[in-house]
């Protein structure tokens, strides 16, 4: 439509409003689902407290889910990774752990359980299997 006393198009400042207010919806939609993923990997919170007080980082190592410690009262350990790569097969994630007190690595399963990490480990082909929960850090 045309403005008789202008003849400048009415429809121009509808048509600029209209790409400035859903490139304004589109930065909040943005905005919005990454600040809900924040401190998050694959679904899981990116820290989780040991029961003896150390901190793992869980973070995308290997094309899969990786952890490692991110602060522990034994120094050496302090930034070994000690599980990269797992992949996600269901509600669980499936790699192998580094034990980081003989150097071996197992089998190992990792899921979450409410706000909590459950990591199950198996050695002697599956039949020997413990388990360990890990708080989330706030």
């Amino acid at each position: 439509m045309l403005d008789k006393k202008t003849g400048a198009s009415r429809a121009r400042p509808l048509v600029l409003f209209m790409a400035l207010f859903m490139g304004l919806v589109t930065i909040f939609l943005i905005a919005s689902s990454s600040a809900e993923a924040k401190g998050r990997i694959n679904g899981l919170y990116n820290r989780y407290i040991t029961p003896n007080s150390d901190q793992l980082r869980v973070f995308n190592c290997g094309g899969g889910l990786g952890i490692k410690v991110a602060r522990s009262s034994h120094r050496p350990s302090v930034g070994r990774i000690l599980i990269c790569g797992a992949r996600r097969r269901g509600k669980a994630w499936h790699g192998k752990i580094l034990n980081i007190e003989n150097g071996k690595r197992y089998l190992v399963s990792i899921s979450k359980v409410g706000t909590r990490l459950k990591i199950q480990g198996c050695g002697l082909v599956g039949l020997i299997c413990q388990s360990n929960y890990f708080t989330r850090a706030k």
